[in-house]
């Protein structure tokens, strides 16, 4: 702490020129001078004659260090004018100080180290390391997205967190909303670190630290490439995604050279990162020029090995290629198919690949033209271990491209939201800030003391609102923010809404209590899978999933489980069960609609035959489900005779329908699919058997001879009872049998054929019906999505005790 004692030059107050000004004491901020409180002039006329001032606590935070600068004034020292007009009441005075910008320039920012954090936060590379390890238990897709992700962030404006920032309205979009990331994946994985990070250190560890951290992680897990990590990285506030230009999967290979060398590295280093793409699958839409487009006899890019263009044509089909590139909605390819680690894998796979021409990227086959990458690529496809250290070497390298650190920048409490006002990269971030005044009278006292031990995040939030705002606010912000500290909660996700994990905390046992009863529900009947599986569908398309599908009709209200399409629901016992279970363990916490969607997921999963063995996830899942739902109040029938698709709506009308709710053409031919189990009745399809125009009996896309099949069995139009398989002899197994039964024109439904009617729709069917994994990883995705229509959470809805009745 400093003590200032001013000198008085006749009316004017000024700090002692003779002062020690000790670097660590005296910041190199600009000046700023706060307007004056009280009866007071600072220029001319009356002064304080009678001022006691115990000290200006004024907070100038930077970084983790806090400097305390307090004046003391006392009358015995003011003398001229000013002793004259005495003030009768002592002020307890925040008075402004000038804080002079050097007129030299700053000295320049520190580099990165190694365990930045080893004071400040300790544990931080441990907490980053634990969330990367779990979610890559689940899910070890999370291994290449996460390194893929660090990429993207570093390629524009260097690893600085900013293609972690939303986009927001009014505002240009942000990054991750230019094309080449749009099917950038996992960020609520870094979010999920970020926020175990906040909990131990709050406003300490950044978000670029985290991504980077996490990436090294990532490297780990997939191939055994480990790495000590410099860190002290700060965040960006500026993301842009008119600034995104990373390097195209078809450029040659001087481009992307001059891309690399553009932000620092080399030849060695492109040629090793692309060793990455050993691991990850990519759209055909990135590799539809080296398939059809090129001006060979064949039409494919000449370097391409035969049988590697004749796999890739079969998985990519040019009606299967409908989509812009990246759009993140046409089929895809395992960037390596000979990767002896599978997909998710780190290894040198990828370099024998490129010596024989079976490179899936235009970019990677590239490095086969260069001399200089040719040997590289030779070295490495037979000496893995040169391999692994070169690729830590080069990730070291490229996490320190443009970095931000010192006072550059900021660190941000929540990756997705830059907390300053942008700023020039590498510039004084928010400057007006940290040389704000704080005047505080002798009534608000309690304020300043306050602010000193309020931890480094909320105080710095405080400063960072305008003076005048600040001065009213200050209680009330404090308050918030200690609050606000001190509630939360875990799982994945960036925040309020859905995340997976939602109950980890307030209800951990809550998706194993729903595991056992479905299991059960569906060992005591095989067939129970399709009907709780719907039931989550038609709950979403009406309202939202907001479990309005399980209310139960009262005297004044039809409710939707009494529409006539879901006249044919099933399933409500064992939802029932499931909540009665989970009240008695967790009372009042598990809303009904996470109840429908866990039970669906854990329905399907059930059904799935890789998931059941184990062949696709350790914890049996066909995908991860959001909860945090909470349930709605109303229920009416008529919304729901309204939203639900009909079996025999056409391709428009589906289109428009899923777009409504926020669903994409891939959702409704991916979600589709869930007909691959389940039974129908002849309702459903009576008029495709009769009377489907004024001029045939039968509907045109449906194959004759099933035609005549399914008359046999609904001779009666109305007929409830006779149960039809939607893919005879399968209908207890989700697999993508369903689509290879569109194809040959035997879906059960007018809306299964219409699939046919539409180019992307159509492509997906292809492509399903050739790649189980394709579509089980798309389902999970797509059921994701439909979860999310629509729903309450936080304090909206609420959450009833029993599903089929509203709480009053």
């Amino acid at each position: 702490m400093e003590y200032w004692k001013p000198k008085l030059n006749g009316d004017e107050i000024a700090l002692s020129s003779d002062v020690e000004m000790k670097p660590w004491s005296m910041p190199p901020w600009r000046g700023y001078m706060a307007p004056c409180f009280g009866r007071c002039k600072m220029q001319t006329g009356y002064f304080l004659d009678h001022v006691l001032l115990h000290g200006l606590m004024f907070a100038l935070l930077m970084g983790s260090k806090a400097t305390i600068i307090v004046v003391v004034v006392t009358s015995s020292e003011i003398d001229g004018p000013a002793a004259a007009t005495s003030l009768p009441s002592p002020l307890l005075l925040a008075l402004a100080v000038h804080l002079l910008h050097a007129a030299a320039v700053p000295p320049p920012p520190p580099p990165l180290q190694l365990r930045f954090y080893a004071r400040s936060c300790p544990r931080a590379e441990a907490i980053v390391r634990r969330v990367v390890r779990r979610r890559a238990a689940l899910d070890r897709s999370v291994l290449p997205a996460l390194i893929r992700l660090h990429f993207h962030d570093c390629f524009v404006r260097g690893c600085d967190g900013s293609v972690l920032i939303d986009s927001t309205p009014g505002h240009p979009p942000a990054e991750k909303a230019a094309p080449p990331n749009l099917t950038l994946r996992m960020l609520d994985v870094v979010d999920d670190a970020k926020a175990a990070v906040e909990k131990a250190c709050p406003g300490v560890v950044s978000c670029a630290d985290v991504l980077a951290l996490a990436a090294r992680d990532a490297a780990a897990m997939a191939g055994s490439v480990r790495y000590e990590l410099p860190t002290g990285r700060r965040d960006g506030t500026v993301s842009s995604a008119a600034e995104v230009d990373l390097p195209s999967p078809s450029v040659s290979f001087a481009d992307a050279l001059a891309a690399f060398r553009a932000i620092g590295l080399g030849a060695v280093d492109l040629t090793t990162l692309l060793g990455s793409h050993t691991m990850g699958f990519c759209h055909c839409g990135l590799i539809a020029d080296r398939l059809y487009n090129r001006s060979s006899a064949t039409g494919a890019d000449p370097t391409m090995e035969p049988g590697l263009l004749a796999v890739l044509r079969r998985r990519c089909p040019p009606h299967a290629v409908v989509t812009p590139q990246n759009a993140s909605r046409d089929a895809i390819v395992p960037m390596n198919l000979v990767a002896p680690r599978g997909p998710f894998g780190l290894d040198n796979s990828l370099y024998p690949s490129v010596l024989a021409g079976r490179a899936v990227l235009q970019i990677d086959q590239e490095l086969a033209s260069s001399a200089i990458a040719r040997g590289i690529v030779a070295m490495f496809a037979t000496r893995p271990g040169n391999f692994r250290r070169q690729f830590a070497r080069s990730m070291v390298k490229l996490g320190g491209v443009n970095v931000l650190t010192g006072r550059q920048g900021e660190v941000r409490i929540n990756c997705r939201s830059a907390r300053l006002e942008p700023t020039a990269k590498g510039g004084p971030s928010n400057t007006h800030s940290f040389a704000t005044t704080l005047l505080c009278v002798c009534r608000v006292l309690p304020v300043c003391h306050t602010l000193l031990p309020v931890p480094a995040m909320a105080a710095r939030a405080l400063l960072r609102l305008p003076p005048a705002l600040l001065l009213c606010l200050l209680p009330l912000l404090l308050l918030l923010l200690l609050a606000s500290s001190a509630h939360g909660d875990g799982g994945y996700g960036g925040g309020g809404g859905l995340r997976v994990g939602f109950y980890k905390d307030s209800c951990p046992d809550a998706e194993a209590i729903v595991r056992k009863i479905v299991a059960k529900a569906v060992h005591d009947d095989p067939t129970a899978n399709a009907p709780l599986l719907r039931l989550h569908f038609h709950d979403c398309f009406v309202r939202g999933c907001e479990a309005s599908v399980l209310i139960n009709s009262t005297a004044g209200n039809k409710a939707e489980k009494d529409a006539k399409p879901n006249h044919t629901l099933d399933g409500f016992a064992v939802i029932d069960d499931v909540k009665a279970a989970l009240e008695k363990r967790c009372p009042g916490t598990v809303s009904c609609a996470d109840v429908l969607a866990i039970v669906a997921r854990d329905a399907v999963s059930l059904a799935t035959k890789a998931v059941a063995e184990g062949q696709w996830s350790k914890d049996g899942n066909l995908y991860q489900v959001e909860t945090g739902r909470r349930d709605g109040r109303e229920s009416s029938a008529k919304e729901a005779v309204k939203n639900l698709p009909d079996s025999f709506d056409g391709i428009r009308k589906l289109i428009k329908r899923f777009a409504s709710k926020n669903l994409s053409i891939k959702d409704l031919a991916v979600l589709s699919g869930a007909h691959a189990i389940g039974k129908s009745h002849c309702p459903s399809i009576a008029k495709r058997l009769r009377n489907f125009t004024a001029h045939q009996d039968s509907d045109p896309t449906l194959d004759r001879l099933y035609a005549a099949k399914l008359r046999q069995k609904c001779r009666r139009p109305k007929d409830n009872t006779t149960e039809l398989e939607m893919v005879p002899g399968s209908s207890t197994t989700f697999d993508t049998a369903y689509y290879g039964l569109v194809l040959k024109r035997r879906g059960l439904f007018h809306s299964d054929e219409a699939l046919l009617k539409n180019q992307e729709t159509r492509g997906l069917v292809y492509e399903y019906r050739g790649s189980e994994e394709s579509f089980l990883r798309d389902f999970g995705a797509s059921m994701v999505n439909m979860g999310r229509v629509d729903v309450l959470t936080g304090a909206q809805g609420e959450i009833r005790k029993k599903c089929a009745f509203k709480r009053v």
